[in-house]
């Protein structure tokens, strides 16, 4: 368990290989008389490791500790090499399998993110909505432009039947005109 700068409670589940450093007979001693068996090994590496985490994580805030994983395994790592070489071991590998909060962080957690989700959410419909108003919008303007376009082009065609009726009435007036014209008269 660690603590972050925003007082959130952390805990981990991590997995550490190590193995002796080498067969030299000064190496052998350190292992074989360090501690007084495997248990005391083991207790002093995890507290060695979870102290190492507490005061990586000590420094970060909550909302950071999940995105930093491979950070806290290569700060621990270099921080812990040293203490168990001294130990006659080498760190061959430190992983941390699990990160969680305590369940009212995770439940804060859990609004946060499906707040961003709605938020998210809500922009995609607005963008949405003002994409179909403006689509919508441009229907509009472009249907009054063809209704004009078209009444343009049926006033026009009234005038050109109006003038085409006036040209062929005066001329059948005139043919009238000249055919009574050229009536015999009977006086």
């Amino acid at each position: 368990q660690a603590v972050t700068v925003d007082q959130a409670n952390v805990y981990f589940k991590s997995m550490i290989l190590f193995s002796v450093i080498d067969s030299e007979e000064e190496t052998i001693k350190k292992v074989a008389f360090k501690f007084i068996d495997e248990k005391n090994l083991m207790q002093a590496l995890i507290r060695t490791i979870e102290g190492n985490i507490r005061a990586f994580v000590a420094t970060k805030k909550q909302s950071e500790v999940l995105g930093l994983r491979r950070e806290i395994v290569d700060h621990v790592k270099e921080q812990i090499d040293n203490v168990i070489e001294e130990w006659g071991y080498h760190l061959q590998d430190l992983q941390i399998n699990d990160i969680t909060f305590d369940e009212a962080v995770m439940v804060s957690m859990s609004k946060v993110v499906a707040s961003n989700n709605l938020k998210a959410a809500a922009e995609n419909e607005g963008q949405a909505l003002l994409i179909t108003k403006t689509k919508a919008a441009e229907a509009e303007g472009n249907a009054i432009k063809i209704a004009a376009q078209a009444e343009r082009e049926a006033a026009q065609l009234r005038g050109q039947g109006v003038a085409l009726f006036r040209d062929r009435k005066s001329t059948r007036l005139n043919s009238s005109h000249e055919w009574i014209s050229r009536m015999p008269s009977s006086a």
